[in-house]
């Protein structure tokens, strides 16, 4: 087992299941107990719950999280919650027999978890990994925004815990801003870092999985990268552009990290395309 793993980090609903999926099926372990949906380990996610909603947040409400994390002594003590729960139960809840074989053998393997959680508490996964490679990947932010909507809207018995602004695109849009602010703050304490475009994988995914499989190491063949890149979908690009209010563009392209990636363009096309009024 390496000693530190491949973090995937990314705003919720943008592209990080189908992109862990294909490193999965490139050779990364990503625990015995993943939720089929999402390719996310339950320890890490029930990890990453623990420390936010002890700080009072939730995933869909992180902000009393993100301050907590800000202050010095109160991270200190969400490091040593996580280096308790990782010390205790790390090997038994993720690791498979398989693979706590291999550790006692002292046979190397890449391992790695995504939770989109992980953006607001990356800078204590950096204390406790301070070597691991962290992967992050960005999709557009209407697209975000709309595929958080949507789910809201066709759940049939939504959590007690989900929020109904979700279905306010103007929350999921200041959620993608919040996450990406997250990561861009903790991404100078990252020493092996790699960003990414759900769009660039999608125009390109056999390139890009190269790409990523190279930044994690994982000597994959050629032949199987390529296999493995014929399960993208390339559609999933743009669906923003399908009747969006001209509300959420401007709301959208008021952000300036979507200006920073480069959204800004596609949303000035999309203006201009869409009927007046």
């Amino acid at each position: 087992m390496r000693a530190s793993p491949v973090i995937l980090v990314g705003m919720h609903r943008s592209g990080t299941s189908v992109t862990m999926k294909a490193l999965r099926d490139c050779g990364l372990f990503i625990g015995k107990h993943t939720t089929d949906l999402h390719c996310e380990a339950r320890f890490f996610r029930r990890t990453n719950d623990a420390v936010i909603q002890g700080a009072g947040g939730e995933w869909h409400c992180p902000e009393p999280a993100v301050e907590a994390i800000r202050d010095p002594a109160r991270r200190a003590q969400m490091v040593e919650q996580i280096n308790r729960m990782l010390d205790r139960r790390l090997e038994t809840q993720f690791l498979t027999s398989r693979q706590r074989l291999m550790v006692r053998l002292g046979i190397p393997f890449a391992w790695g978890f995504k939770d989109p959680r992980t953006c607001v508490t990356l800078p204590i996964w950096m204390e406790r990994y301070p070597d691991a490679k962290v992967i992050h990947l960005i999709r557009h932010p209407l697209d975000v925004a709309l595929s958080l909507q949507r789910r809201e809207i066709t759940r049939s018995a939504p959590s007690p815990r989900e929020a109904p602004a979700l279905n306010d695109l103007r929350r999921g849009l200041e959620l993608w801003r919040l996450h990406d602010a997250c990561v861009r703050e903790a991404w100078p304490t990252v020493r092996h870092g790699l960003e990414m475009r759900f769009e660039e994988i999608l125009d390109s995914p056999r390139a890009c999985l190269a790409r990523l499989v190279e930044f994690c190491e994982l000597g994959t063949s050629p032949g199987r990268i390529a296999r493995v890149a014929g399960g993208f979908d390339t559609t999933r690009r743009g669906r923003y552009l399908d009747g969006i209010p001209e509300e959420a563009l401007a709301m959208a392209a008021s952000l300036p990290a979507a200006v920073e990636y480069g959204y800004h363009r596609d949303l000035r096309r999309a203006g201009a395309a869409a009927p007046s009024a």
